[in-house]
């Protein structure tokens, strides 16, 4: 196996010429624990990249801590038109001298130090036996820099360095110590999008929102596995850092349970005039009031008047601040017809996420269809039901084909969703005998995503559908969309919402404008939806 990689590097380098190279180079815990597999690999392909260190332009390298100190010191100081790194430090084995170190053990990796054209830096750290990892990089010139981390100090090294042009930030699971901030503000003039992701083990991180000033900041993203409790100081801490920067967002993201009834989130909402995707915890009926847009004469001072999209996550109920978890949903049309009428910009879409209320759909159907559902309608909707339970089946044949390193995985999924291939026929028939013609309200079929999964189905390569070259499943899902489609358009035309029940956890709403193109809006209804 390893002359056979050997034979491709090198085939690589030879056709390369001179210009810069990029490569993916991953050594596991189980091939630097064979001696011999170790010293193969280190004496063919590491050798002949290392020769070529002065061509590297961008990498991905995983290898266990001690490998970097050990083998790739040679590139130290060579690495001149390296731009992009994706660095990944394994954990090391458990070791008798490891755990004697104690937790003030500190390993080092310098080899990176030098590189005047690095710009874009990606770290990945596992757990150690007891070590600080410090990895040092030419912080003061990075544009870019995303960090998984376990024990290190990157993001110190990071902050302290105060790099000039750095643009984005991405952290997640760091802890990082108090006394290792500094006490006075950091400013960073151009960072446009910060990232964090923690848990309970990892919330200090959340004590860098307390000092940064970033006056161009236009994304915010925060996600984390942790309760309300520890989240409820969250929206304080994202108003200081608005008020500090005079920054105005057009993204923020909170996926975490945070109690949306705080004033200090609506005071967020009135700093950021120019946001467009909001996405964030439940909010009760009062609060979605307060995004309706006023359409009176002397309207008041509108509250993001630019919102594009809407998502809603239900993470259930605060226990200082009780919630139903309930979508109002006459409160919630009012705010989108009032968002997609007039002057304001178009609000596109709203998400309902993990709300799992068994009347919604049923709300939202009656609330929100421009027809009256016939009995013939109340039927076809019954049916899609099955449908898309069936057509789910067939579909996961795509998953199952993406997944091929996962073979047991794929055979019991293959076994569990996989019907007889003749009654998935004889589905399919009753899908064909469906005559649109005779119903006023044809979208049940794109509320259930039939249209969706029939189109996938159709677009999936032969081989992949058993009982394919027989029954041609992917065929005859294609020309039963098309067959759909006059009709699908036609009921598309009079309404402008919407509603898709993607699974009984997420509900989309799309909102379309009065002379939308009619192949946009197919390519809508026919496209996935994720939350």
């Amino acid at each position: 196996m390893i002359r056979e990689e050997e034979v491709i590097i090198r085939r690589y380098l030879s056709r390369s010429g001179a210009v810069p190279i990029s490569f993916d180079f991953r050594i596991f815990l189980e091939a630097w624990n064979d001696p011999n597999v170790k010293a193969a690999i280190q004496n063919t392909l590491l050798t002949l990249l290392i020769d070529q260190c002065h061509r590297w332009g961008s990498i991905y390298i995983y290898l266990p801590e001690q490998a970097f100190d050990e083998w790739l010191h040679p590139v130290s100081g060579k690495l001149c038109v390296l731009r992009i790194a994706t660095l990944c430090v394994g954990g090391n084995p458990i070791s008798s001298e490891a755990q004697e170190g104690g937790p003030d053990t500190r390993t080092k990796i310098d080899c990176f130090k030098e590189a005047p054209m690095l710009r874009n830096v990606e770290v990945l750290t596992t757990s150690f036996t007891g070590a600080i990892l410090n990895i040092a990089l030419p912080f003061c010139q990075l544009e870019n820099f995303k960090i998984i981390s376990g024990p290190d100090t990157c993001c110190e090294d990071l902050l302290t360095s105060r790099p000039f042009h750095l643009r984005t930030t991405d952290i997640s699971r760091y802890s990082i110590p108090l006394n290792s901030l500094p006490a006075s503000s950091l400013s960073f003039q151009h960072l446009t999008r910060l990232r964090l992701y923690t848990t309970e083990q990892t919330l200090s991180i959340f004590r860098i929102l307390d000092i940064l000033v970033l006056p161009t900041l236009s994304t915010l993203h925060i996600a984390g596995e942790f309760d309300f409790d520890a989240a409820r100081p969250l929206f304080s801490k994202i108003l200081l850092l608005i008020q500090h920067s005079g920054c105005s967002m057009k993204t923020l993201t909170v996926l975490a349970p945070l109690d949306t009834q705080q004033e200090e989130f609506y005071n967020i909402l009135r700093l950021s005039p120019d946001l467009q995707h909001l996405e964030v915890p439940h909010i009760d009926a009062q609060g979605i009031q307060k995004l309706v847009l006023d359409m009176g004469d002397v309207p008041r001072r509108q509250l993001i008047p630019n919102l594009r999209v809407l998502k809603l996550c239900w993470y259930g109920s605060d226990h200082k601040n009780p919630s139903t978890g309930v979508i109002d949903v006459t409160t919630l049309r009012a705010m989108v017809v009032s968002r997609t009428t007039g002057d304001f910009p178009f609000l596109d879409q709203v998400h309902l996420y993990k709300y799992h209320n068994p009347s919604q759909s049923a709300q939202l159907d009656s609330l929100w269809n421009a027809t009256v559902m016939s009995a013939e309608d109340t039927q076809l909707a019954l049916a899609a039901r099955t449908f898309e339970s069936s057509l789910w089946c067939l579909c996961q044949s795509r998953l199952e084909a993406r997944s091929p390193s996962n073979s047991l995985y794929r055979r019991s999924l293959h076994a569990m969703a996989w019907p007889d291939a003749s009654r998935a026929d004889q589905e399919m028939r009753e899908l064909e005998n469906v005559n649109l013609a005779h119903h006023a309200d044809s979208l049940v079929l794109a509320r259930r995503n039939v249209l969706c999964l029939l189109h996938e189905i159709s677009q999936l390569e032969a081989g992949i559908i058993p009982g394919d070259d027989r029954f041609a499943f992917r065929v005859r899902a294609g020309e039963v969309c098309q067959k759909w489609k006059p009709f699908i358009l036609r009921d598309a035309r009079a309404t402008r919402y919407a509603w898709r029940y993607v699974s009984p956890s997420l509900s989309v709403l799309t909102c379309r404008p009065v002379a939308e193109d009619e192949e946009r809006t197919w390519k809508d209804i026919i496209s996935r939806c994720n939350p």
